[in-house]
C-alpha cells in the first residue's frame, strides 16, 4: 500500500452525514494509513465488518476501540514492536494473524499469545487462523489453543502452508 493523501480518501469516501449508512464494511490499511491524520476513519469505523492491518505500529494499544462490530480482524505482518492490544471487540468472529517473512520466535509467539487473548475476550468468536511455523514451547502453545478451542467450539486453522487469502464477511 502506498501513503493515500486524506482529500483522495474524502473524494473516495465521503464522511456520512446524519442517517446516513456508510457502505464501507472492508478497510484494508497499514497501521501507519490508519493513524495518518491526513484521513479520519473513525466516522466510518463503527460499520466496519473487517479490518485488515499490516505493517509495524508505534501507536495506542486501544486501535480498535472506534471499530465496535468487527466480525473479522486480520493482522499481516504485525506486532513487530513492543505493544499489545488491550480492548478486542467482542463481536469478534474470525481473528488471524498471518507472517509472511522473518520468522521469529518473538514474532511467532506475540500472534498466538493474542489469540489465546481473542479467545478469552470475544464470546462469539468461531474461527481462529493462524499461519505459524511454531516448533518447541510455541508449538505447545499452539497445541494448548487447539484444545481450549475445541472446548469452547471455535475453529482453529493453523499451520506453516497457510496462505494468505482471506475471508470476505
Amino acid at each position: 500500500h502506498s501513503e493515500l493523501d486524506g482529500r483522495v480518501m474524502d473524494y473516495l469516501l465521503p464522511k456520512p452525514t446524519g442517517e446516513d449508512t456508510p457502505s464501507l464494511r472492508i478497510l484494508e490499511l497499514s497501521l501507519s494509513q490508519l493513524y495518518n491524520v491526513r484521513w479520519d476513519h473513525r466516522p466510518f469505523a463503527p460499520f466496519i465488518r473487517s479490518l485488515r492491518l499490516n505493517g509495524p505500529s508505534h501507536h495506542e494499544h486501544s486501535l480498535l476501540r472506534p471499530f465496535a462490530c468487527l466480525e473479522e480482524l486480520i493482522f499481516k505482518d504485525c506486532f513487530m514492536t513492543d505493544w499489545e492490544i488491550v480492548s478486542w471487540p467482542k463481536t469478534l468472529k474470525h481473528y488471524r494473524y498471518h507472517r509472511t517473512n522473518d520468522w521469529s520466535r518473538w514474532h511467532e509467539n506475540r500472534g498466538i499469545s493474542n489469540a489465546f487473548r481473542v479467545l478469552d475476550s470475544c464470546p462469539g468468536l468461531q474461527t481462529i487462523t493462524l499461519n505459524h511455523r511454531a516448533t518447541g514451547k510455541e508449538a505447545e502453545d499452539v497445541k494448548k489453543l487447539r484444545e481450549m478451542c475445541a472446548k469452547s467450539n471455535v475453529l482453529v486453522n493453523a499451520g506453516p502452508g497457510i496462505s494468505f487469502v482471506v475471508s470476505i464477511v
